[in-house]
């Protein structure tokens, strides 16, 4: 088995829990500790107890074993927890769901009354995410391993262009935008961010771009490097992806 040869241990009981039991982590991952706590107490409270499961547990996989998009989708199981995803980074993951679970909603942005503004399946951020690391590539002319600045407000849009960096192996490094009222406080932090990460190109809203150009910012001061800018319009619903209406500047001192 390959839990045998990974971890030096054999299973030979397996402690079934009703759905949604396990202590969760803040970002919704299984509390590893928390629950072996719980075990060792005797807190866990198990709904079945099977002994010697290797002949009902059909989805162990294994050692080396390749398995394909669709399997993938039906062989997740308890041993994942165990051996480890079958995914090693996040870009790949969200290709994976965009296979398997592409109308399972990821994201959802409410308005300030609680209802529903937006929201994003694994399928629309795949789609979006290829079009900006295409963007950042062809407009953006960005290499493997460039950090690139996300000056985005929260929301969709920031995760959009965070996963499109991921898609082509640039560092996102996600900042704040400047308050356009107070331009003299928030911008300074704004360049030193960008110039401390050795930024290469800033990426951004259409609005933010053009207040990075405005007159009342260059009155702010030029120390910064200079950055390629890139600007992008917001989403728009009733459309299929991201406008194609890109601006990109050429090198300016932030």
């Amino acid at each position: 088995m390959p839990v045998d040869s990974i971890h030096q241990v054999g299973i030979y009981c397996l402690a079934l829990v009703p759905p949604n039991y396990l202590p969760k982590t803040p970002l919704g991952g299984i509390h590893l500790s928390e629950t072996k706590r719980r075990f060792l107490e005797g807190t866990l409270h198990p709904a079945n107890v099977l002994m010697c499961p290797h002949t009902c547990v059909t989805n162990l996989p294994k050692p080396r074993e390749v398995h394909s998009a669709t399997d993938c989708v039906s062989d997740v199981g308890p041993a994942s927890v165990i051996v480890g995803n079958l995914q090693q980074f996040i870009a790949e993951i969200l290709r994976w769901r965009a296979q398997g679970t592409s109308d399972h909603v990821l994201f959802t942005l409410l308005n300030s009354k609680g209802a529903v503004a937006k929201a994003l399946t694994c399928s629309e951020l795949h789609k979006r995410a290829e079009r900006i690391g295409s963007l950042l590539v062809e407009k953006g002319r960005v290499n493997t391993g460039d950090h690139v600045a996300l000056i985005f407000p929260p929301g969709l849009d920031l995760v959009c262009a965070f996963y499109g960096c991921l898609y082509v192996g640039v560092v996102p490094v996600t900042i704040r935008p400047p308050h356009p009222q107070n331009l003299q406080t928030t911008l300074p932090t704004v360049r030193m961010i960008v110039d401390v990460s050795k930024s290469v190109l800033v990426l951004s809203t259409q609005a933010v771009i053009k207040l990075l150009r405005s007159k009342e910012a260059s009155n702010v001061g030029t120390d910064g490097r200079d950055v390629g800018l890139l600007g992008l319009q917001r989403f728009n619903d009733r459309h299929a992806g991201w406008h194609q209406n890109v601006t990109r500047g050429r090198n300016e001192s932030l």
